[in-house]
């Protein structure tokens, strides 16, 4: 298929969005996972592993003894604990030296030449997960003695740099407990927490400023609540967390900058990361503070797909071109032609029994054309009630009875709609808004055409 949308009748310049593609070039990412190695490590319960380099990582369990393994499972090394205890995090710093925390002794310890070294000693506060930056500095995620409180510490070698724990109102950023919180840094230098207890990952730049939080897709966390174990980035910038209670990965883009499309703020918090069945996937805010959105995308790669969702703007993949942007615009229904100002009944539309919904806010994708074509149009959305209502004449033939009644239902319909994304079928497609300003934007429409 091919997809090609023309411009909104009232189309304006502050509608427009300037797609910036990124100047660096990345690996073209496998359709399928590629299996490198099986590393049996012996422990009964695996908790962490480091990537020493390209050939070795370090992995721990809960013993008191840390593994180097090489890339073909041959171990390589092990390093006892100096306490005796197993350890709660390992990660290794820029000179390739090998670190351990304790949380019984409150410490950070350094590996060097197999001889360990304390680091750093906390008073009050007890260590346990930790990260090395790109800039050689050391985070560490800690949890006070009386269980209550939590932050994150930076160090510079041994000296401590900066403290990360509420956010600007002065409410805490991460749950106070003892709870495993896993860090990592992402490209653009934001601080990541996989907050396990809170079941939500929490995004601070390098400063200490929240941007966002993520508490997990609908259709992963229908089954069970969201609780990320691990967490990592990609060269992308992407954030990965695992969660095993609902057996997947989720994958988070980086979002809340100020720069074009890879930076454009969320009006919330929890955006959906959303596989539309291709090569890429977009992010939509729902529900926003600035009401509802509708943009149109094409989908770059063996098929090309006319997606409607609402979106403030919503952040893009590569493979995502935006054709079109509006705002208080995702109520929509069909019209027949775009002189017309108000919408076909239902029993004469092909939009929506044309639609496959790839996602929608209520996690249900099984839904009937009929009720579909309820949620886009929200209260906008009419059928015929009476025959009489329906004659089999053209669109232009309705009865004035007809389109007066639709005339006050549309100039009182609420933007109540919260969001999809479509795939639509081979056809063209017409429509309005049901509800801007008292339907003031009755002359915004569009069509979409997929040939």
């Amino acid at each position: 298929m091919f997809g090609q949308i023309t411009p909104l009748s009232t189309a304006t310049k502050e509608n427009a969005l300037s797609l910036n593609q990124p100047k660096t070039s990345f690996k073209e990412l496998l359709d399928e996972p590629e299996l490198v190695a099986i590393i049996q490590t012996g422990y009964k319960d695996l908790r962490y592993v480091t990537c020493l380099n390209e050939d070795k990582i370090w992995t721990s369990g809960e013993t008191n003894d840390i593994k180097c393994f090489n890339i073909k499972g041959s171990l390589f090394q092990t390093i006892k604990t100096k306490s005796g205890n197993w350890r709660n995090d390992i990660a290794v710093d820029s000179d390739g030296d090998l670190l351990y925390s304790d949380c019984e002794t409150k410490t950070v310890n350094i590996v060097k030449n197999g001889q360990i070294e304390e680091l750093i000693r906390s008073k009050g506060w007890k260590p346990v997960n930790m990260c090395i930056t790109s800039t050689g500095d050391l985070l560490v995620t800690m949890y006070s003695d009386n269980i209550s409180q939590s932050k994150v510490v930076r160090y510079s070698g041994s000296t401590e740099k900066q403290t990360i724990q509420f956010d600007e109102e002065g409410n805490p950023l991460y749950s106070g407990n003892s709870a495993i919180k896993y860090i990592t840094e992402n490209r653009n230098h934001d601080i990541c927490v996989a907050d396990w207890e809170a079941g939500v990952v929490v995004v601070v730049n390098q400063d200490g400023k929240l941007r966002w939080r993520y508490t997990g897709h609908p259709s992963a966390t229908k089954i069970k609540p969201f609780r990320p174990r691990g967490i990592t980035t990609d060269s992308q910038s992407r954030i990965l967390t695992a969660d095993c209670r609902n057996h997947c990965i989720h994958i988070v883009d980086q979002i809340g900058q100020n720069d074009g499309i890879e930076g454009i703020a969320s009006p919330i918090e929890d955006n959906p990361y959303v596989d539309v069945g291709g090569r890429s996937a977009l992010r939509l805010n729902i529900n926003t503070s600035k009401q509802d959105a509708l943009c149109i995308y094409n989908e770059l790669g063996p098929t090309l797909t006319t997606m409607v969702g609402a979106a403030e703007m919503g952040k893009l993949e590569m493979k995502v071109k935006v054709k079109e942007v509006g705002t208080d615009r995702s109520n929509i229904v069909q019209i027949a032609d775009l002189n017309d100002n108000f919408p076909m009944p239902f029993e004469r539309s092909n939009m929506w029994n044309n639609a496959n919904i790839r996602w929608i806010y209520h996690g249900k994708t099984d839904v009937s054309a009929e009720n579909l074509a309820v949620t886009m149009a929200s209260a906008g959305y009419y059928r015929c009630v009476k025959k009489l209502d329906c004659p089999e004449a053209e669109h232009n033939n309705y009865i004035v009875e007809t389109k007066t009644k639709m005339n006050n239902l549309l100039n009182n319909a609420p933007a109540s709609f919260q969001g999809a994304v479509l795939r639509f079928q081979r056809g063209i497609y017409h429509y309005m808004s049901t509800r801007n300003n008292n339907f003031s934007n009755r002359s915004q429409k569009s069509t979409i055409t997929v040939v």
